[in-house]
């Protein structure tokens, strides 16, 4: 990152907005809670699958769960994709024995397998369940997604690593909702508008739609650099794209929102 160019908030900023969100948090009247470590609940996953790497609370007519994302997990329901991730629901209650169980998403099974006029997905090692988030009501959908999936359709040119989200029922069911937000038909260029994009690296809801973090990248070959407080992302030299952080740009990377209606 050449001199001047911005790195994200500081050390003293950061410390500042945290005490900032404290104060506010205090003054909506907050409570402070104490961990009991001696009457913890244990879950394991698969060995070497980042289990754990998200964790989510659910709870659905009079169950429970708590839902965990394990990004480098080999699939059951997809054995023939190579360490796609998984989430797992793990009931609170009535588990003696701590088990976990896979979610079904009824995801393609094959590399290839369409999801679009210009659509072919390649779901290996897509990381599934990077990041988890739920509905703030009573009966909440459930959102997971893996950033690192990839729209193999261009292969031959462009490999487009758009990022792939789920909406999961609050029953868990299989009968979800697919978001693709960085897809475009017949767009096939790297870096065009949305770059690199791997959308999902975080998400969550409002009350009305469903926010999904991308990221916005420059070309190949070209460098980037992060300019002032108008968050905006340069790609320098033969580049001549710009990207519009709506979050914020940090190390040449520029992180902007994908927000979906829930409607």
């Amino acid at each position: 990152m050449r001199a001047g160019g911005r790195r994200g908030p500081g050390g003293l900023q950061a410390l500042l907005v945290a005490l900032g969100a404290a104060a506010a948090a205090l003054a909506l009247g907050a409570a402070a809670y104490n961990l009991a470590p001696e009457r913890a609940v244990l879950f394991q996953g698969p060995p070497g699958s980042f289990f754990g790497y998200a964790v989510l609370q659910h709870f659905h007519d009079n169950t429970r769960w708590v839902l965990v994302g394990a990004p480098k997990a080999d699939s059951k329901f997809s054995t023939s994709v190579k360490s796609p991730g998984a989430v797992f629901k793990c009931r609170v209650h009535t588990n003696p024995d701590r088990r976990c169980t896979e979610l079904d998403m009824a995801r393609g099974k094959s590399r290839g397998t369409s999801c679009g006029k210009t659509c072919r997905e390649d779901r290996d090692d897509e990381w599934m369940g990077v990041s988890l988030a739920r509905q703030p009501r009573a009966d909440g959908q459930v959102l997971a997604c893996a950033h690192r999936w990839k729209n193999i359709y261009y292969e031959t040119d462009y490999i487009l690593p758009h990022g792939f989200c789920y909406v999961i029922p609050a029953n868990l069911q299989t009968k979800g909702r697919t978001l693709i937000p960085c897809y475009e038909e017949y767009k096939k260029k790297y870096g065009e508008e949305h770059g690199s994009c791997q959308a999902g690296i975080a998400g969550f809801f409002t009350s009305v739609s469903i926010v999904m973090v991308h990221v916005c990248a420059c070309t190949r070959m070209c460098a980037c650099d992060c300019v002032g407080v108008a968050h905006i992302c340069v790609c320098t030299r033969v580049c001549v794209s710009t990207c519009v952080c709506a979050w914020w740009c940090h190390l040449g990377h520029c992180f902007s929102f994908v927000p979906f209606n829930l409607g």
